[in-house]
């Protein structure tokens, strides 16, 4: 719900929205900040996601000052550093392909921090596991649900929308790429049986 007020920010430029997400986010840096006692990977991954691109919004705005900005970015990377640490090599369902999604998007978005190198090589090797691991050779996912399908592409095309805003290539090597078009072709002959 924070992306809200940021992209209010970045349309109109009221003040009030930028202060508003500025507020709740810190309510959510002092006093959860990447606690898996509150958030768990899921969690971690989708505050990764949403919340760098709620920063980047507000990043104008006369209340973000530097020990906030700093704040944020500190519990965004340890965020980060706590889904590839601990949790990359743990799953292989989506909740998996959200983690790298999550780290994927604090290195994109802050391609200056020192680990950039290692943890967008870290993640192209994860998404690799991961997309073999969820996947038959058909194309159909280990879970029947289309929905279940329709959500792991999701968290495929994400990165694509990080990557249009920031120019940092999607952490996928071909054979990602590959297993992810036999997916959309597997939901496609699934939801619409012969569909030409």
């Amino acid at each position: 719900e924070l992306l809200i007020p940021a992209q209010l920010y970045r349309y109109t430029s009221d003040e009030r929205y930028a202060y508003t997400f500025i507020r709740q986010h810190m309510g959510l840096v002092n006093h959860v900040g990447f606690s898996t006692s509150v958030f768990n990977a899921l969690d971690i991954a989708g505050q990764l996601r949403v919340g760098t691109e709620s920063l980047m919004h507000v990043l104008q705005s006369e209340h973000m000052t530097g020990e906030i900005f700093t704040a944020m970015l500190k519990t965004f990377w340890l965020q980060a550093h706590e889904n590839l640490t601990n949790f990359y090599g743990t799953k292989d369902n989506n909740w998996a392909s959200f983690a790298t999604g999550g780290v994927y998007s604090f290195i994109a978005r802050f391609r200056e921090v020192a680990v950039y190198d290692e943890w967008y090589k870290i993640t192209q090797d994860e998404n690799y596991r991961i997309t073999k691991g969820f996947v038959l050779e058909d194309g159909m996912c280990y879970e029947l649900p289309l929905t279940y399908t329709s959500t792991i592409l999701g968290t495929l095309y994400d990165p694509y929308i990080v990557q249009d805003e920031t120019g940092i290539s999607v952490p996928f090597d071909e054979e990602v790429l590959n297993i992810a078009y036999n997916i959309v072709k597997s939901l496609v002959y699934c939801s619409s049986p012969g569909f030409r």
